[in-house]
């Protein structure tokens, strides 16, 4: 199967060709030189499968520029093979990926419809954000696999990860020797331009690092600003029994969701006091 990363390749091997002299015939499908049809009839790529962008950003006096990236019609095509490979992707096991569906919560275990249909709607508007607390087993991280899934299938950029697994990839780049500062914003652009994410057990990460903290305020920020202009969906969980244990970061996302001037996109705060579904949940289920 090709994929982004061997597309631009490919796409790189052919303009570096064409700089030296080498004539490039011109793509009958499409019209476009360096084209090697893996977006055909495109009006956003022209068939090439990548377009052009260029970013200009000032982190401690160093520009950030990013020449080219993938074609969205493209990229969603791609997802689009890959689950229909059953491939594990997106935080989730294949089987995930193709067989979690919205009515997998059920009534009667806990509050988790509650949760269901606060995300379902979310997603169905196409952004927002919803931020779920209450106790345990009410079907929060179900109910966010099954948005992300959905995402998923449909062909977008979307993923499930508990919190301290984004802070853990986001250290990961932060180690890194080498071009140490554009490795961690590459990094976090990552988690940030996501069409759907999913944060899971975010009260688990209130005891990190002022630096970690750091990371997950402008994550959330981030992810706000981009809501408020229809381009993301953001989904988070946590235990907190009330919003008065919602602090720092976790205070700052209730906030940005329960602002009244949050018009554009779709917010909602969900507090889910259930039964726990766990104890409850008949023998045999999966999910």
């Amino acid at each position: 199967m090709q994929t982004l990363l061997d597309g631009a390749d490919e796409l790189a091997r052919k303009l570096r060709a064409r700089d030296k002299g080498v004539v490039i015939q011109v793509c009958r499908a499409c019209g476009y030189a360096p084209c090697a049809c893996r977006c055909p009839g495109c009006e956003i790529c022209g068939g090439s499968g990548f377009v052009k962008r260029h970013e200009e950003g000032q982190y401690e006096g160093r520009a950030l520029r990013y020449a080219v990236e993938p074609c969205p019609n493209y990229a969603s095509r791609v997802i689009r093979q890959a689950v229909q490979t059953g491939k594990e992707m997106g935080g989730l096991f294949a089987d995930e990926v193709m067989k979690l569906d919205w009515d997998m919560v059920k009534p009667g275990y806990s509050d988790g419809v509650k949760a269901r249909d606060a995300v379902k709607a979310c997603y169905e508007h196409g952004s927002g954000m919803v931020l779920m607390f209450g106790t345990f087993g009410q079907a929060k991280t179900l109910t966010m696999k099954i948005a992300v899934a959905q995402a998923l299938r449909d062909g977008k950029k979307a993923r499930y990860a508990k919190l301290t697994q984004v802070l853990d990839d986001i250290r990961l780049a932060y180690d890194e020797k080498e071009s140490m500062m554009t490795a961690l914003l590459e990094r976090i652009a990552e988690w940030r331009e996501l069409d759907v994410l999913a944060l899971d057990e975010m009260d688990k990460a209130a005891k990190n690092s002022d630096w970690a903290m750091d990371r997950i305020f402008n994550l959330i920020d981030d992810r706000y600003v981009l809501a408020i202009r229809g381009r993301s969906i953001t989904l988070a969980a946590g235990n907190w029994q009330n919003l008065n244990e919602l602090n720092g970061p976790f205070g700052y996302f209730r906030s940005r969701i329960e602002d009244n001037r949050f018009a554009e996109a779709f917010a909602s705060v969900v507090y889910l006091n259930g039964n726990d579904g766990r104890k409850v949940m008949p023998q045999g289920h999966r999910y």
